[in-house]
C-alpha cells in the first residue's frame, strides 16, 4: 500500500512538471507564461454583403402583368433610377462570384442584378434599358425554351447579341424542371437526366455562345446536396437559389442567395433591399 500511495504521488508530481513545462516558459529570469496566437475575427460590413436582385419577366406599360414576380417597363425603370439616385454601384455578377467584390475598401454600396427564364422580353424590352444605364445584367436561361429564328421566341443569335451588349448569358438547365424531385422510375435513370439538365445545358450553351459558361441557377431556386456536388463536378464556379439574404463574399460559399423581386414591392421597401 505504501509502495502504491508513493507512486501516486510521483505521477501527480509527474504530470504537475509536464503541465508547468507547457504553460510556461522557464528562464533563469522568471516564468513568462505562454502567449496563444488567436485568429482575427473578420468584420463583415456592408461592402462585403452584396444583395443578388432577381427579376423575370417584363411587360409592357399598355399590357396587364399575370404574375407577381412579372414588373411592367415603368415599374424596371423605377427601381433602375432608384439604383442610381442612391449611389449604389451595379457590379457584374462574375465580380461577385469571383470573390474579389468585398477586397476593395474604398468601394461604394454594391448590389448585382440577375435575370432567369427565356422571355422574349429579355430581347425587345431589358436589352436597350441595359444599353441606354450601362448596369452589367445576367441572364440565366434553359436551353429547351430557345427556339429556332423565325419562332417568336428567344434564339441563339439574340442570345449572343444580348452576351455582347451587357446581359451575361449564364445557364438554367434544359428543361426548367424541378431537380430535386427527379424520379428514379422515369424513362431515363435520374443520374442521366440530372447529368443531361448540368452537363448536358452547360455544353450546348458553350458551343453556341462560344463562351465558358460558370455560373448554373437551380430552376425554382431549389436544390440539395447531391445538385451542389454535381454542380461543382459540372465545373460551374458558383450557383444560385432563391433564398433570401445577404451574400457574406468569401471564396468558399459556392451557392449564393437572391432576392426575388415582386410587383407589389414598395420603393421604400425595394430601397431596403439594395441598402
Amino acid at each position: 500500500m505504501k509502495k502504491l500511495n508513493t507512486l501516486i504521488v510521483i505521477l501527480i508530481f509527474a504530470e504537475l512538471i509536464f503541465l508547468a513545462i507547457f504553460f510556461f516558459d522557464f528562464s533563469p529570469v522568471k516564468a513568462v507564461k505562454m502567449k496563444w496566437k488567436t485568429k482575427d475575427i473578420v468584420e463583415y460590413d456592408r461592402v462585403s454583403s452584396i444583395p443578388v436582385l432577381l427579376y423575370h419577366n417584363i411587360v409592357e406599360d399598355n399590357k396587364p402583368v399575370k404574375s407577381p414576380f412579372a414588373l411592367k417597363k415603368e415599374n424596371l425603370l423605377n427601381h433602375f433610377n432608384i439604383i442610381k439616385d442612391q449611389g449604389i454601384k451595379v457590379i457584374p455578377l462574375s465580380e461577385l462570384a469571383g470573390g474579389s467584390a468585398g477586397s476593395i475598401s474604398d468601394q461604394k454600396k454594391s448590389v448585382v442584378i440577375t435575370f432567369d427564364d427565356d422571355y422574349l422580353s429579355m430581347y425587345r424590352i431589358l436589352l436597350p434599358i441595359v444599353k441606354e444605364y450601362k448596369y452589367p445584367v445576367t441572364l440565366f436561361v434553359y436551353t429547351d425554351g430557345i427556339s429556332k429564328p423565325g419562332k417568336g421566341g428567344l434564339d441563339w443569335k439574340m442570345l449572343r447579341e444580348m452576351d455582347k451588349n451587357g446581359i451575361d448569358i449564364q445557364c438554367h438547365s434544359i428543361s426548367h424542371r424541378d431537380l430535386t424531385v427527379v424520379k428514379t422510375n422515369e424513362t431515363y435513370s435520374s443520374g442521366k437526366i440530372l447529368y443531361e439538365e448540368l452537363y448536358v445545358s452547360k455544353a450546348l450553351m458553350e458551343k453556341n455562345l462560344d463562351k465558358t459558361i460558370s455560373f448554373f441557377a437551380f430552376p425554382y431556386g431549389r436544390y440539395n446536396l447531391e445538385l451542389l456536388e454535381l454542380a461543382k463536378q459540372a465545373g460551374y464556379k458558383k450557383v444560385f437559389s432563391t433564398d433570401y439574404g445577404p451574400n457574406i463574399i468569401t471564396r468558399d460559399n459556392f451557392c449564393l442567395r437572391r432576392h426575388h423581386i415582386k410587383n407589389s414591392y414598395s420603393d421604400e421597401f425595394f430601397i431596403s433591399i439594395i441598402k
